[in-house]
Formats: structure tokens, C-alpha cells, sequence
């Protein structure tokens, strides 16, 4: 028996036959950029949840991150793919950003499409994971552990969806997983470049943006002295990145703290622009 088959994962096939399985694939690679943001799966409750200011922080950054690998392939046309319930606010968050070189789709509804093949970048926003009712379902035809299952159409899934824009037929496309889901490409590892949010903030958005925003601090207190929460609010970035630069700041004496006391406790600090 011979079967054609280029998108089911072989573990399939071995777990469906008693017989002796042989694999036979090409060793076509595709000439691609690949960077991982390796902080999290970000799954869907991950993304739903919210803080304690009642803002979906996780959602907003990986937008965030969406909006700066637009913007960093000014120029090329830009495949995103996420849960089909972000498509819309993705697509009103982009727009409001006034990113138009992109085009959004969802997991599940990609398989064998060639709509996306003249794109040059493809981002997965967020892990990839199947209705549990199906899961349970096709685990009982097959006779597969509902994990292993999972875990099986998960990942090949994420990768069948990068393969949209067709990185075999014309090369030199760039993919940006934000998912630290361990995939399997059929080239070395070695060429998925691996990044922690700080170093991925830093790639897309460089010293361009923290000039941004060590100017809108500088501007901001210039006459008004606020606190490190009030900043956070006003200026646009990633929080982290705002306190490091309030710091950076410090030590250059380009700002300065004041401290007020009020009753018992600690001082109340704010930061005014050091003239």
C-alpha cells in the first residue's frame, strides 16, 4: 500500500497500522528567517486573562509585537495567524495603528490554501490548540491518547500554517513564531533564532523606539511630577521597558526624585525632568 500524504504526522500512520511503516520525503528545505519568542505558549487563557487594572496585558503585547514586525517589513505583505475569536481585534488594533500590509486568518482554517503564497512574512500569534470535544472523539477512532493527539495536531498545525506563504517556491521569507511551542522543521534547529520578550522588544524595535520613549518621559515631566504608574499609563511601551528607561534616566540625572511624606508609611515618590 502506498499512501500520498503531506500533511498528516507519520506517528499517525504508525499508531493506525500493525504493519512496518516506511517514511519517503524529500530533502527540500526552505530558504527562510525564523525567529521564536520563547516566553510562553500564550495559549487562550493566558491571553484572556486579565491584571489588576483589569487590561488583557499579554494580548496587548503580543499585538504590540504584530505591529512591529509590520512595521519592520514596511514594504512586504505580512500573513498573521491566530485563535479565529483575536481576529477582529487584531485586525481593529492594526487598523488603528494605520498598519495596512497585512492580512489575518486563523488556525484551522488554512490547510492546503495557496491564497497567501505571494506573502514574505507569516506570524503565528499564540499557540495552536483543537476543540476537546473532536480531540476525544478522533482519540477514540484511533486509538491514540487524547495528550498525544493534541500535541500531534498542535504542531502540525503551527507548521502547516507557516507554510501558507509557499517559503519552498520562493525564498528568502521570514516566519515569527510568538509561541514557545517546540515544532518540527525539517531543517537544524540551530536556524530558529530564539528569543526572550526583552531581546525580541529589542529586534523589532530597536534604539529608534526607546529614543521614543525616553522623549515622551523627558516631555511628560517637564513640568509635572509624576509617578512611575502615572508615566507607565501615559507612555506607549512595554512596561518593563518604561522602568528601565526611568532608571537609565536617574543615573544620567536627566530626571530626578521627589519624595513626600505623608503620615506614617512610605513616601509618596514622584519624577520631575532635571533641568
Amino acid at each position: 500500500m502506498i499512501i500520498l500524504d503531506a500533511t498528516t504526522p507519520p506517528e499517525i500512520y504508525d499508531k493506525l497500522t500493525d504493519k512496518a511503516v516506511d517514511y519517503v520525503s524529500s530533502d527540500i528545505y526552505p530558504d527562510v528567517n525564523v525567529y521564536q519568542l520563547t516566553t510562553a505558549k500564550y495559549c487562550m487563557s493566558t491571553l484572556d486573562s486579565r491584571d489588576e487594572k483589569n487590561q488583557y496585558k499579554t494580548r496587548n503585547m503580543l499585538f504590540h509585537f504584530v505591529e512591529g514586525i509590520c512595521r519592520k517589513h514596511a514594504g512586504e505583505k505580512v500573513l498573521v495567524v491566530c485563535r479565529k475569536k483575536y481576529e477582529k481585534l487584531l485586525k481593529e488594533y492594526l487598523s488603528e495603528e494605520r498598519i495596512d500590509n497585512f492580512a489575518t486568518n486563523h488556525y484551522g482554517g488554512l490547510r492546503g490554501s495557496n491564497e497567501y503564497m505571494d506573502y514574505d512574512v507569516c506570524v503565528l500569534m499564540g499557540g495552536c490548540y483543537h476543540n476537546k470535544t473532536a480531540l476525544e472523539r478522533d482519540s477514540i477512532v484511533m486509538g491514540i491518547s487524547k495528550e498525544e493527539l493534541e500535541e500531534l495536531y498542535q504542531k502540525n498545525e503551527m507548521i502547516q500554517c507557516l507554510h501558507r506563504i509557499r517559503p519552498i517556491l520562493r525564498g528568502g521569507k521570514t516566519w515569527y513564531i510568538l509561541s514557545n511551542e517546540e515544532l518540527e522543521f525539517s531543517f537544524p534547529k540551530e536556524r530558529v533564532k530564539k528569543l526572550n520578550k526583552r531581546s525580541f522588544e529589542k529586534m523589532l524595535f530597536g534604539d529608534t523606539r526607546n529614543k521614543r520613549i525616553r522623549r515622551d518621559i523627558l516631555d511628560l515631566t517637564k513640568d509635572n511630577e509624576l509617578s512611575r504608574i502615572e508615566i507607565i499609563k501615559k507612555v506607549k511601551g512595554d512596561m518593563h521597558i518604561i522602568n528601565s528607561l526611568i532608571n537609565e534616566l536617574l543615573r544620567e540625572k536627566q530626571l530626578k526624585k521627589v519624595e513626600e511624606k505623608h503620615g506614617v508609611g512610605r513616601p509618596t515618590v514622584r519624577y520631575i525632568r532635571n533641568f
